[in-house]
């Protein structure tokens, strides 16, 4: 070999890849080929008068015990000669030896957490820098031989919790679908038969018709609007119907706020109650107060007529 090259060799020694002359992609056999190339001709038994072969010999030689070994070339990607061998002596700085120092320590912290949490492997795969301060053990080598079935068993466990969740999710949306294709017309909101009568389009002139409902004692014709979508006698049928099923609520909204407003909480039978009124009523206690709260009190919220309850105008004759 050239001389020229053996003095770059030994120059550029931190360079692994230029010194076996590879590229950073180059994978296990191309190291191997350029290893044992090398390692031919600067082999002292060649070189026996040349010591500078024998140096970049020991140089090729470190190059190769850092390429061939996966998680040591790792190492060396990531951070160079200095994580692969650790502190180098002959830069002994103070701030080198606190930044080693620091290093040191949380090392040791990670590989004693990685330990009782059973994840060495994830440790060295992703911070290979730790290797550097740390030996592992016998243990430590088999776990990292067991990362390929212990990730496969993870997978298939993550497998079989996603579809246990997409099976029970679709039956859970399959159930609601059945149930929302199967519902009658009938189980929908109260309110919902009664939008034909509503006016959908502005345009819609629509047409009038009368019914007689109660107020003020007398019957009397009101007069309603209904959409030129329905027929006339469709739209007396709704009318009606709402008349059945709402005016018994407006009728007792409105006893209520008549009872609140006239405070006799009775049915208006014409008399007075024979029964003793409330304590809660009694001006004086004809007792001592006790520690208890009472259980129901009451109380009249409306206070003068203004306040009490209309009812809607078709239910006005109720009551």
């Amino acid at each position: 070999m050239e001389s020229s090259r053996i003095d770059w060799i030994i120059a550029n020694e931190r360079n692994y890849y230029g010194i076996l002359g590879i590229p950073r992609d180059a994978d296990e056999r191309d190291v191997r080929r350029s290893y044992l190339t090398l390692a031919l001709q600067l082999h002292p038994d060649k070189n026996i008068n040349n010591k500078r072969a024998g140096e970049a010999f020991r140089a090729v030689g470190k190059a190769y015990a850092v390429l061939k070994d996966k998680r040591m070339r790792m190492i060396y990607d990531e951070g160079g000669v200095d994580r692969v061998h650790g502190l180098d002596a002959e830069d002994l700085s103070i701030k080198n030896l606190m930044a080693a120092l620091s290093k040191l320590v949380a090392a040791k912290v990670l590989c004693i957490v990685a330990r009782r949490a059973h994840a060495v492997e994830i440790l060295r795969q992703r911070h290979g820098w730790v290797d550097a301060f740390t030996s592992w053990g016998p243990a430590d080598d088999f776990a990292c031989l067991q990362k390929s079935p212990r990730e496969a068993a993870r997978r298939i466990v993550r497998k079989v919790f996603i579809s246990v969740f997409m099976f029970f999710l679709c039956v859970s949306v399959g159930h609601t679908f059945l149930q929302f294709i199967r519902r009658t017309p009938n189980e929908g909101s109260s309110e919902e038969p009664y939008r034909r009568l509503s006016r959908y389009n502005s345009n819609d002139t629509g047409a009038t018709f009368t019914i007689r409902v109660l107020r003020g004692g007398k019957m009397t014709d009101t007069v309603i609007w209904r959409p030129s979508s329905i027929s006339e006698n469709d739209a007396r049928a709704l009318v009606l119907q709402w008349i059945h099923e709402m005016c018994p609520t407006e009728k007792l909204l409105s006893w209520a706020s008549r009872e609140r407003y006239n405070r006799t909480a009775t049915l208006r039978v014409g008399r007075k109650l024979r029964a003793a009124p409330s304590p809660n009523r009694a001006l004086r206690r004809k007792w001592a107060p006790k520690g208890w709260k009472v259980k129901f009190q009451e109380f009249f919220p409306i206070t003068s007529a203004e306040d009490l309850y209309v009812p809607l105008p078709l239910c006005e004759g109720v009551g």
